[in-house]
């Protein structure tokens, strides 16, 4: 027997009946991750748990920081907004902070669910967490050393503390095995998914349309060293023609040692002229035109625990030069031109080929829309983090 539960319209998601929770269970979601001003990588993850939780299970869930209960109309009003710093500001100011959680309550088992790092541990009856990748144990020289030391000092409490960790990929499913000695029955791989609001489509068809765009490739992510950007800035330096035929946009916040990185002269005068645009942090629909009128998106990143930017562009229809790097030929399968991250030439001959082809990988990634959209369906994962939580409790 199933249950249908409608997620939003025109889409449903189907639980067995013998796998939904018990109305006993209390979900508290760690919402920390939303306290951030803009969203990107782990805030956009948590912000789709947590609108699924507040459909499904509102009268079941209560959101926290540390300790202490958030108030669950400010969360909807930041998940509105894509934004954390109304809530941020609001909780630390007292008037969204519902003080302690109500955890005294004995006739609830309490379910702690934590999107990434636990800032807190051992308060819930049963704790689970997601851990999206060990890039700081793996590539600490990409990283701050208050990062290191924080997740380093949190990653095995994290998952000695858990009934089940969730692994955003088997790449990081992999890895905890590997270098932390996780067990893999108390591990289980998770995929996130891409969701655009329906309107998306309607203003992109509205404002752009058919309308000729000048030919552009996207970098899209946080623009930190682990990213790679001084591979690609160095690839079209040593291959300055690659501008003549296309243009580069260059989408995404500022990150940490963004400032060690060079810049060669040359990249600075594209810079200059118009041939590369640098934009700075930009809207979600913002990111889905630039995405969607691409001609492709250029992802280097050295390591990666997942690699949204190419699920996201294979989700509108649009081709990756991407890496050939930890997780990302799993996300981004048949639908990228892969490249060696280390290799200036491997990058140029990538570009190459996609000014070329980028056509005819186009209409590859549309024979495969359908089977692509449930690999990458957020109601997917969440059905299935919640029929672990379950199976997980009724396991004692």
């Amino acid at each position: 027997m199933t249950l249908i539960l409608v997620l939003r319209p025109k889409v449903t998601l189907m639980l067995d009946t013998r796998a939904l929770p018990h109305p006993r269970l209390h979900f508290y979601v760690d919402v920390t991750p939303l306290f951030d001003h803009e969203w990107t990588g782990i805030p956009v993850v948590t912000a789709e748990f947590a609108k699924r939780f507040l459909t499904h299970f509102s009268s079941q869930t209560t959101f926290f920081f540390e300790d202490h209960a958030v108030n669950t109309a400010a969360v909807q009003d930041a998940l509105d907004r894509r934004s954390g710093l109304y809530l941020r500001r609001d909780f630390f100011h007292g008037e969204v902070n519902e003080g302690p959680l109500p955890l005294g309550l004995t006739d609830r088992v309490h379910i702690g669910f934590f999107p990434s790092v636990k800032r807190r541990r051992g308060l819930f009856d049963h704790e689970f967490s997601v851990v999206h990748d060990l890039s700081t144990l793996l590539t600490p020289q990409f990283h701050i050393k208050e990062n290191i030391d924080y997740h380093g000092a949190s990653l095995l409490p994290d998952i000695e503390t858990n009934r089940v960790t969730f692994c955003i990929s088997s790449a990081t499913h992999d890895d905890l095995m590997a270098y932390l000695g996780a067990a893999p029955e108390r591990l289980k791989i998770i995929s996130n998914g891409v969701f655009w609001p329906a309107d998306f489509e309607i203003r992109y068809e509205s404002e752009v349309g058919s309308t000729p765009v000048e030919k552009y490739a996207l970098v899209l992510g946080t623009r930190e060293p682990r990213k790679n950007l001084k591979l690609l800035f160095q690839a079209l330096d040593a291959h300055r023609d690659l501008l003549d035929d296309i243009k580069l946009v260059v989408t995404g916040r500022g990150g940490w040692l963004e400032e060690n990185s060079d810049v060669p002269s040359f990249v600075k005068e594209a810079i200059s002229t118009g041939r590369i645009h640098i934009t700075g942090f930009v809207s979600e629909y913002t990111k889905y035109k630039l995405l969607k009128a691409a001609e492709f998106l250029i992802f280097p990143s050295l390591f990666e625990g997942f690699g949204l930017p190419v699920a996201e562009a294979i989700s509108v229809g649009t081709p990756s030069l991407s890496s050939l790097s930890s997780s990302l030929p799993e996300v981004g399968g048949d639908a990228c031109y892969y490249f060696d991250p280390l290799s200036v030439e491997s990058l140029a001959e990538g570009m190459r080929t996609m000014i070329t082809d980028s056509l005819q990988l186009r209409a590859h990634l549309k024979t495969n829309t359908e089977r692509d959209r449930q690999r990458l369906s957020w109601d997917n994962t969440f059905r299935t983090v919640l029929e672990t939580i379950t199976a997980s409790v009724d396991a004692g």
